[in-house]
Parts: C-alpha cells; sequence; structure tokens
C-alpha cells in the first residue's frame, strides 16, 4: 500500500471526502448546543469545527483558513414546532385559560 508524503495534495476524491468532513463536522458541533446559544457562541464553534478539519487535513499539508457558520437551516419538524409555540404564546397572552388547552392539543398533534 502506497502512503502519502506530508505534502502531497489529495486527489479530486480527497477534496469530495474533504468537503464531507468539512460538513459532518459541522453537523456534529451544532448538535451540541441549543439554538439560542449558536449566535452567542459563533466564535467559539467556529474554532471547534476549524480544529477539526485541520485534525484531519494536516495530512496533506492542508491548513484550514477560516471556518463561519454563515446559515443554519433548520428541519421543517423543528420549525413546525417553533411556529406551533409561537402561536400558543400568542394565543395564552390574549387568553390565559387557554393555554393549557392549546398545550394539550399541541401535545396530542405531535405525538401521532
Amino acid at each position: 500500500m502506497k502512503t502519502r508524503s506530508a505534502r502531497e495534495q489529495p486527489g479530486e476524491s480527497g477534496w469530495y471526502a474533504i468537503s464531507q468532513l468539512a460538513q459532518t463536522a459541522l453537523r456534529s458541533v451544532l448538535r451540541e448546543v441549543a439554538l439560542d446559544d449558536l449566535l452567542s457562541r459563533q466564535k467559539t464553534l467556529n474554532a471547534k469545527v476549524q480544529t477539526i478539519l485541520d485534525q484531519h487535513t494536516d495530512f496533506w499539508g492542508i491548513k484550514v483558513a477560516l471556518v463561519a457558520v454563515k446559515q443554519v437551516e433548520l428541519p421543517q419538524e423543528m420549525q413546525r414546532a417553533m411556529s406551533k409555540l409561537a402561536e400558543a404564546d400568542a394565543v395564552a397572552a390574549k387568553e390565559p385559560v387557554a393555554i393549557q388547552l392549546r398545550y394539550w392539543q399541541t401535545l396530542t398533534e405531535d405525538g401521532s
């Protein structure tokens, strides 16, 4: 089996692997934080992803210069849940008694 020298550049499949690694590292790091913390801890999260990438790309002599989380797309299920929560909050503000009914309705809908 041929081994690469520390400075030999990755081929096309290597660049694809690095791209996949970057996406996987990003997902992994973002899953560790609450949505509210995403913006307040952005620099820390960027640095963590960069460290993971550097550990795996050092083999080719590649140094990741910058990692920046620019846009996070939420899954449809999470968007719906957030929308329901906002709707429930609006109803509760108008009619405090309705909050319990809305809470049970949301639980029932999400459970099915």
